[in-house]
């Protein structure tokens, strides 16, 4: 559940919602949009989990079309492009970076990271987290770990993604 409160007041214009807790959320730049994101309860067995990525009209309070879906574990961090209200870029606990286009509602491209799901990678991964053993020459340079955290620079340019690695890793986003 997103409240959106009257910043004079602190009273709640209204509650927005998910199927599961919230993990993320943000105003787009001129605040006339709002994203959030959802992930399950920590060490929740639900089958339906609710992975979406969510945008409002922050003045009706109204959902703007369908949620974006496309992130196998929670949306952890999401922002909205400075110069571009219709560009979302999300980070996920599935080690993914994924930048949307708001305007057709669809994943213009995903940033993989360290995983066997991964084809691009060329580390080992057991059955368990635990098993996996870094390849020096693997040519994935991106999350082995959960996203946790997303920023665009102020020019729009460049995406910073962090996490639980303790790695950043920034992107030009035009390339």
């Amino acid at each position: 559940m997103v409240n959106v409160y009257d910043a004079k007041t602190f009273e709640v214009k209204w509650p927005l919602g998910h199927t599961d807790p919230v993990r993320s959320v943000c105003f787009s730049p001129c605040g006339e949009k709002i994203a959030s994101g959802g992930g399950p309860h920590i060490g929740s067995t639900k089958i339906n989990k609710d992975f979406s990525i969510r945008i409002w009209d922050a003045k009706t309070g109204e959902q703007i079309g369908s949620p974006l879906r496309g992130h196998g574990d929670a949306v952890s961090s999401l922002v909205f492009k400075p110069d571009d209200p219709n560009v979302l870029v999300t980070g996920s606990w599935d080690k993914t970076v994924k930048l949307w286009d708001l305007s057709t509602s669809t994943c213009l491209s995903t940033m993989r990271g360290h995983s066997k799901d991964n084809e691009e990678c060329t580390c080992k991964h057991g059955q368990y987290p635990c098993d996996y053993e870094a390849n020096p020459d693997c040519p994935v340079r991106a999350h082995s770990e959960r996203v946790t955290a997303v920023a665009w620079s102020p020019c729009g340019r460049w995406l910073a993604s962090g996490g639980d690695d303790c790695m950043v890793y920034v992107k030009d986003a035009k390339t």
